[in-house]
């Protein structure tokens, strides 16, 4: 194909690849079914990207809000799913409410953040990843590494199985 987004719709004011199921579902089935295709749900580091999520629901007739991914850790602290820095936030003051929740969902009425029961919360969601393509990309074997064909002097060449030298 030659969208870098295959079979999922492209938004090119975010570089956002995403498909939006037509069903609503609890938080955890949202993110499970988002993982199943290689997506997330929607990881939000800039107001650009928040606002493609709440525009992209509302023009859809969401209006109740929609799943993000955004959940508390073991640690109590809410993080984002794929393990990214937590560089940008659009709670609704005074939220995250202790006890509420430990899932976040996106209001869409105004795109801000409350933290939900995650497995009682039926909202929609969007199953996101982002949208470029390698434009070089090196050639690859079976296995998915990188192939580098030529040795140089010098060059030390490591395999995962054996000790490293003393």
């Amino acid at each position: 194909s030659d969208s870098p987004c295959d079979t999922l719709e492209l938004d090119e004011s975010s570089g956002t690849c995403y498909v939006l199921p037509t069903y609503t579902s609890w938080w955890t089935y949202a993110y499970d079914d988002c993982e199943h295709i290689y997506t997330t749900l929607p990881i939000i580091h800039d107001k650009k990207m928040n606002d493609f999520v709440r525009r992209t629901a509302v023009s859809n007739g969401i209006i109740d809000g929609v799943h993000i991914g955004m959940r508390k850790d073991n640690f109590g602290n809410f993080t984002w799913t794929d393990g990214s820095p937590v560089d940008y936030s659009n709670f609704v003051p005074g939220f995250p409410i202790p006890g509420a929740g430990d899932c976040v969902a996106m209001q869409t009425v105004d795109g801000q953040w409350i933290n939900i029961d995650c497995t009682t919360s039926d909202l929609r969601h969007l199953c996101t990843r982002p949208g470029f393509f390698s434009t070089n990309p090196l050639p690859v074997d079976s296995t998915g590494c990188p192939v580098q064909t030529e040795f140089g002097p010098g060059d030390e060449i490591f395999s995962p199985s054996s000790p490293l030298p003393p």
